[in-house]
C-alpha cells in the first residue's frame, strides 16, 4: 500500500480540498405535480420528499419554475428519508434558496426549510421569515435561522425587515461551527452573529421545505413560491473566509511533494493558539483564538488578534508568561490520496506536548524527538488537529 506523511513541524506537513459536499439539491417542474414526489439531486440517501397540500400547481417567473406554497392548502413538503441528514452538518453548513415573498393578513413565521419540532422539542435548525402586519411600511418581514445545540435551547440570527413583497429573493446561510452564522440577501451580508456553538442537535425531526412540525403535524407554512434549496457542507472556501485575512489555509504556497508513491505538504503558518489552563485536558470549545506562526522561536513569537493586531497581554498577564498554550487549525485529505496510508508527522517540538485529533487525544510528544500519528480508515471529509 502506497504510504504518505502528513508532516506537522512545529513544522506540520498536509492538504486541502476547496469542494464542498452537496448534501440537497431540490428544484421544482411540472412533472413533480402529477408525482406527488421531489427528486433530491444531491444523491440517494434522501432521494425524495413527499408534496402535501391543496390545489398544488408550478408557477413560471421570469423564466423560472418554483412551486407556490399556500398557507391556507398548507403546503408543504416532507422527507420520506430524513432522520441521518444532520450528521452531514456536524462540521457546518451552507443553505441556498430563492423564493418569491407573499404576504399574509395575519403574518407571523413562514417556514422555508427546517429539522425543526417543537412539542418534544427536537428543533435543529429552522430557516424562515418573520412577517409583522401591523407595519405600515413596505418592508415588513425579517429572514431568520435558528440552530439548536440540545433541541431545546435556540441561538437565532436574523436580518433587519427588508423584504418586500412579491419580490424573489437568493438567500444564502452560511453556519460556522463556533466562529459565526451568516445571512445573505442578495449576495449582500444583511445578519451576523457569533457563536460558541460547536454541533447541531441530532434531532429524529422530519425535514421539510415550507413548514416546521408540531408533533408530526406541520405548523408554520409559508406563503410564496419556493424555486430551489440547495444544502451543503462548508466549504474550504467559506471556512477561510471566517478566518483573518492574513491567515490563510488555502495551501497555496505551502511546500508540496509528491511522486504518486509519497507525499507531503507542509502545513506551517498562522495557527490559532491561546494560553491554556492548567485545569483543563481537553481542547477549548468556547473561546476567542489568537493566532501565532508555526514553526515559532519559544514564548517570544507574536502573537495576534484576528484584527492582526500584536498582543502582549491577555486576561492582565503578559503572554510571555504563559508557559503552555493551545494551537490547532484544520486540514482535508487529498482525494488522491484516499487509497494511501497517511501519518501526520511532528518533527520537532522544544517542550513536548499532547497531540489531539478532533478533540480525541491521540499521543504525547516528547521533546526534541519526533512523533507521528497514523490517520486510520475510513478517512473523514476533514480533521481537526490540536496541541497543548
Amino acid at each position: 500500500m502506497e504510504k504518505v506523511k502528513l508532516f506537522l513541524m512545529l513544522v506540520i506537513f498536509l492538504v486541502s480540498s476547496l469542494f464542498s459536499k452537496e448534501i440537497l439539491n431540490i428544484s421544482f417542474d411540472e412533472n413533480v405535480i402529477l408525482m406527488g414526489r421531489v427528486k433530491d439531486k444531491a444523491g440517494p440517501e434522501f432521494s425524495v420528499a413527499d408534496i402535501k397540500g391543496k390545489n398544488l400547481k408550478i408557477e413560471k417567473i421570469q423564466n423560472l419554475q418554483g412551486l407556490r406554497f399556500e398557507r391556507k392548502n398548507k403546503t408543504y413538503l416532507i422527507f420520506v428519508k430524513s432522520d441521518e441528514m444532520v450528521s452531514d452538518f456536524q462540521n457546518g453548513l451552507v443553505i441556498e434558496t430563492k423564493f418569491l415573498y407573499t404576504p399574509t393578513e395575519k403574518g407571523g413565521v413562514g417556514t422555508i426549510f427546517s429539522k425543526y419540532e417543537i412539542k418534544q422539542p427536537r428543533r435543529t435548525f429552522s430557516l424562515h421569515i418573520w412577517e409583522n402586519p401591523k407595519i405600515k411600511k413596505e418592508k415588513k418581514a425579517t429572514i431568520g435561522f435558528d440552530i439548536s445545540p440540545d433541541g431545546k435551547t435556540v441561538e437565532s440570527t436574523g436580518t433587519a425587515y427588508i423584504l418586500e413583497p412579491n419580490k424573489i429573493y437568493d438567500v444564502k446561510v452560511v453556519f460556522i461551527p463556533q466562529k459565526q452564522i451568516e445571512i445573505y440577501v442578495n449576495g449582500e451580508l444583511k445578519g451576523r452573529k457569533k457563536t460558541k456553538l460547536k454541533k447541531l442537535f441530532k434531532s429524529n425531526a422530519p425535514v421539510g421545505i415550507g413548514c416546521r412540525f408540531y408533533g408530526e403535524s406541520p405548523i408554520n407554512f409559508f406563503n410564496g413560491v419556493i424555486f430551489y434549496i440547495k444544502v451543503s457542507t462548508l466549504s474550504d472556501t467559506e471556512k477561510i473566509a471566517s478566518l483573518p485575512d492574513f491567515v490563510n489555509w488555502s495551501y497555496e504556497g505551502a511546500y508540496q511533494k509528491d511522486n504518486g508513491l509519497r507525499g507531503k505538504i507542509v502545513l506551517n503558518g498562522w495557527w490559532k493558539w491561546y494560553p491554556a489552563d492548567e485545569k483543563k485536558i481537553n481542547p477549548p470549545s468556547d473561546v476567542e483564538w489568537y493566532y501565532r506562526k508555526v514553526p515559532g522561536i519559544g514564548k517570544w513569537f507574536y502573537i495576534k488578534d484576528k484584527s492582526g493586531k500584536r498582543i502582549t497581554k491577555i486576561n492582565g498577564k503578559k503572554t510571555t508568561g504563559y508557559e503552555k498554550a493551545w494551537i490547532e487549525r484544520n486540514f482535508k485529505i487529498p482525494e488522491k490520496w484516499k487509497n494511501r496510508r497517511i501519518f501526520i508527522s511532528v518533527l520537532n517540538t522544544k517542550g513536548g506536548g499532547i497531540a489531539y485529533l478532533n478533540g480525541k487525544k491521540i499521543g504525547a510528544l516528547l521533546p526534541n524527538l519526533p512523533w507521528k500519528y497514523e490517520i486510520k480508515k475510513p478517512f473523514k471529509d476533514e480533521y481537526t488537529i490540536t496541541f497543548l
